[in-house]
Order: C-alpha cells, then sequence, then structure tokens
C-alpha cells in the first residue's frame, strides 16, 4: 500500500466468533479504520487543525460567499449556520 498526504490509512480487521459449548454458532468479520483529528490555536490565534498528527490547512466557502471564519470569535458566529446544513 502507497503512503498518502495524511499518512497511512491503516485498516484493521477484527474477526469474532460465538460459541456454543465447543461449537462455533456465528462468526462475522469487520474492517475498520482509526484516524485522529485534532485543533488548537496557534501563537497568533490561528485554528490549526492535525489529521493524525499532521497539518492540514483547510479553506473554503460558505453560502453567501463569505470566506471561511478562521478566528475562534468567526467561527463561533459562524458555527450555527453551518450546522444547519448537516
Amino acid at each position: 500500500m502507497v503512503a498518502l498526504q495524511m499518512g497511512m490509512p491503516n485498516l484493521y480487521t477484527a474477526k469474532l466468533t460465538f460459541e456454543i459449548g465447543k461449537q462455533v454458532s456465528d462468526a462475522a468479520s469487520v474492517t475498520f479504520g482509526i484516524r485522529e483529528v485534532t485543533s488548537e490555536l496557534t501563537e497568533k490565534g490561528h485554528r490549526l487543525f492535525k489529521v493524525n498528527g499532521k497539518k492540514v490547512l483547510i479553506r473554503g466557502r460558505l453560502g453567501a460567499g463569505s470566506a471561511l471564519p478562521l478566528s475562534s470569535r468567526n467561527w463561533m458566529r459562524t458555527w450555527p449556520t453551518c450546522a444547519t446544513w448537516a
């Protein structure tokens, strides 16, 4: 597997078996991945996002053409609108 820009997409497989006595009554297998997403403020007060410990620059536009708010104050003002889109 080739490493992606955000780190290796580690996938794990959980295999479960259920037994009654010594006989398997059911079995299942599921593949899943774990990602860590964090957020912090820089020394200049800007929001810094990280995915699996790697810095990610998130930029975008909101409905009325306003730029994505990067300060905490602007984000808190804009979040209620964004939350209604989910």
